[in-house]
């Protein structure tokens, strides 16, 4: 589910209007419904704000818009599985030498 898809399940999940949520985190109530509809990526700021509102931690809106900007720039296929396995790869090496 993309991060836009997200916000917009919680916003009902918890009986918000896309009008309440602009007010609660000062973004404008047109640009979430964009972000909602994927057609505008969050900044960073605007997902600290959205995950404050719904009390959610701000490492899952961050790990969903990551994904989805590299979903979005390099598509679904077998290419982008390999380089993200060589980012996984990358990632073993630095926990390691962080633990050493």
């Amino acid at each position: 589910m993309n991060i836009g898809l997200y916000i917009k399940q919680l916003r009902t999940e918890q009986n918000k209007t896309l009008h309440q949520v602009a007010v609660g985190t000062n973004i404008d109530a047109t640009l979430l419904s964009k972000i909602e509809r994927g057609s505008r990526f969050a900044t960073e700021e605007q997902i600290a704000k959205i995950a404050r509102f719904f009390c959610i931690p701000l490492e899952t809106l961050q790990t969903k818009s990551i994904a989805e900007k590299i979903i979005k720039e390099y598509g679904l296929n077998e290419t982008t599985l390999n380089a993200l396995q060589i980012v996984q790869e990358e990632f073993e090496t630095y926990k390691t030498n962080k633990n050493e």
